[in-house]
């Protein structure tokens, strides 16, 4: 992680409410809180919010740094912990969402299914590994671990797929500026 005093010094800008401390919580810890998020919602739907999650973790921070106390524990398990809550607050709220809606009065719309020519096109800006998960993700309906394995790639890598795909599908395929 941070070294000590890279630390220090951000802890001291965050009750400062100086943004640039917001950026370096970002960069030296994004990593780990995403690893303790992804600790909490293990499924492709719970984890589909990712980012989102994340944000509520950086604004928790962003709100609460003056209750950080050093003598009480390290600045990693603080963080660790609005990490692990925030993720479980989610996983709450998405779980009531789930429970409160009516099946019975969900109208789904009859969809034709995609032409394989729709699916070239629509995949056309995506990178050829990302095409080949997105295919298995979307269209196959395979899990993350089944495409991981037939892949030979971690199942990170499969979420980076999803992810980047995702971004550059929703920018109208303009490549995102990342390795394909």
């Amino acid at each position: 992680m941070a070294t000590r005093i890279d630390e220090q010094a951000m802890i001291a800008q965050l009750k400062a409410h100086d943004e640039a401390a917001l950026m370096s919580l970002v960069t030296l810890y994004g990593a780990f809180i995403r690893q303790v998020v992804w600790h909490q919602l293990r499924t492709a739907a719970e984890r589909s919010d990712t980012a989102d999650v994340e944000n509520r973790i950086f604004y928790k921070v962003w709100a609460k740094i003056d209750q950080f106390d050093p003598a009480r524990g390290t600045f990693e398990a603080w963080l660790g912990t609005i990490a692990k809550h925030q993720a479980l607050d989610y996983q709450r709220g998405l779980k009531a969402s789930l429970a409160a809606l009516d099946i019975d009065t969900v109208i789904l719309a009859d969809q034709p299914p995609a032409e394989e020519a729709d699916l070239e096109a629509l995949f056309a800006a995506l990178s050829a590994p990302e095409r080949q998960v997105f295919e298995r993700y979307f269209v196959q309906q395979q899990t993350v671990p089944e495409i991981a394995k037939a892949l030979h790639i971690k199942p990170s890598t499969v979420y980076q797929h999803i992810s980047r795909g995702r971004k550059k599908l929703r920018q109208g395929g303009e490549s995102d500026g990342s390795h394909s």
